[in-house]
């Protein structure tokens, strides 16, 4: 028991105890969707007519470097999903087609993801879309 007691003093005397600290600075930019490097534009509310393709959105590359674009929905109602490539600079327009579906509202989430050489991004934004009715550019608003 000696040598125990021994042992933990020894330990307590020439133990290393170690304290370290760090700070660091981080700085967020938070923009409009239709601001970031990589961007979206798109209506409030989208009118659309069953069995019929519409635009959904655009997606906007604010880099240098040509930008891989994938679009994801998940909602089976509403075709919005592909690949693309957006050059520096420029917009791709986002088409998606809806079926024959009853009239209404609906609520369409969608993902966009877009890669680069230097790095990636990841966007996702939930579209109003409304079915049947009227469908012209004044119910649209930026």
């Amino acid at each position: 028991m000696k040598q125990l007691v021994a042992l933990l003093l020894l330990g307590m005397v020439f133990g290393t105890a170690t304290y370290y600290s760090a700070e660091r600075a981080v700085k967020v930019a938070v923009v409009n969707y239709d601001e970031g490097y990589i961007s979206i534009r798109c209506c409030d509310h989208i009118h659309v007519r069953k069995n019929s393709s519409f635009k959904a959105f655009e997606v906007g590359n604010g880099i240098t470097d040509v930008v891989e674009v994938t679009v994801k929905s998940s909602d089976p109602s509403f075709d919005l999903s592909g690949d693309f490539y957006v050059q520096p600079g420029c917009w791709h327009d986002v088409t998606g087609w809806v079926g024959n579906i009853p009239n209404g509202t609906y609520i369409v989430p969608v993902v966009v993801e877009a890669r680069w050489s230097d790095g990636s991004a990841k966007i996702t934004k939930s579209l109003i879309v409304v079915v049947g009715g009227c469908c012209n550019e004044r119910n649209c608003r930026r």
